[in-house]
């Protein structure tokens, strides 16, 4: 299980650089009168800002996903584009933080990352103004982000209301449990699938 967790979290990071050329793309097609637009067209050194756990507990996660937006910038950006690194943590606090440094940089065109669910409502407000940077995450799985109350978010992940179900029909008709117990962290991340998981096996008489 643990090996193909990382193999997504990997999958996910390089999608992530790749939509971000395309959003930031269709972000500046859009409005080309708005003052993020030409502050587009004029900067000369434009950089990808990576927001992600780098160091703490969660830092296999942050560090797979840095490694991989590293890999594709020297892929796909051909010596023309940077990358800033902001480390989270997965604290909210520190996302925060980041994020005011990330929006602060106008060299900073769009952001992978942040990582965590309740990273990305933290970063939210900051990200909204002037709807300057798109930002998109490759593990962040709160079904509510992608509601359409954060316009330059974007994931390329499924999201619990997917997880959910797809994890309790797999208890149910591949393992064919009879009784599960539910072990919860009760992380962000954690607890709306948890719940989740727990109504649909409820749901299927578990």
């Amino acid at each position: 299980m643990h090996g193909i967790t990382r193999k997504a979290v990997s999958a996910s990071a390089v999608l992530s650089i790749v939509a971000l050329a395309v959003v930031a793309s269709a972000f500046a097609r859009t409005d080309g009168s708005t003052a993020a637009f030409a502050q587009s067209a004029a900067c000369e050194n434009p950089k990808i800002g990576f927001m992600g756990p780098i160091t703490g507990d969660a830092a296999f996660i942050g560090k797979e996903q840095l490694g991989f937006s590293k890999y594709a910038i020297r892929r796909l950006g051909k010596g023309k584009v940077g990358l800033v690194e902001g480390d989270t943590q997965l604290d909210p606090a520190q996302a925060s933080t980041v994020g005011a440094r990330f929006h602060a940089n106008l060299d900073i065109l769009a952001v992978v990352g942040p990582a965590g669910s309740q990273e990305v409502l933290a970063v939210a407000p900051i990200f909204k103004k002037g709807q300057r940077l798109p930002f998109i995450s490759g593990s962040a799985t709160r079904t509510s982000l992608t509601n359409g109350s954060i316009p330059s978010f974007f994931r390329v992940v499924p999201n619990d209301s997917v997880q959910s179900p797809t994890t309790a029909r797999y208890i149910r008709q591949i393992l064919k449990a009879k009784d599960v117990f539910i072990v919860d962290d009760q992380t962000a991340y954690s607890r709306p699938l948890a719940n989740g998981v727990q109504a649909n096996l409820k749901a299927g008489g578990i």
